[in-house]
């Protein structure tokens, strides 16, 4: 599991988790300390990423249209 804090009021919870076929990464948007929204992408073989969770943060972000998801995964990769 991995935190990341997005602002005072945004907090993004990554994990991953064993599937039959492979592994998903689950990302659930917590805002003022309540779960907002929750992606998932799952996965059958391990596809490159620079750094983990990327994915699914900017589909979380998409999904949610946060701004700031957006521009600390731009920061993560910079």
């Amino acid at each position: 599991m991995e935190i990341f804090n997005i602002s005072q009021f945004l907090t993004v919870v990554c994990e991953w988790k064993k599937t039959r076929t492979g592994f998903k990464h689950e990302a659930t948007l917590v805002r003022d300390r309540q779960e907002a929204e929750k992606v998932k992408i799952c996965y059958t073989n391990r596809t490159w990423e620079r750094f983990e969770f990327d994915s699914v943060l900017v589909k979380l972000a998409e999904k949610t249209g946060e701004k700031a998801i957006s521009r600390f995964v731009k920061n993560r990769t910079s």
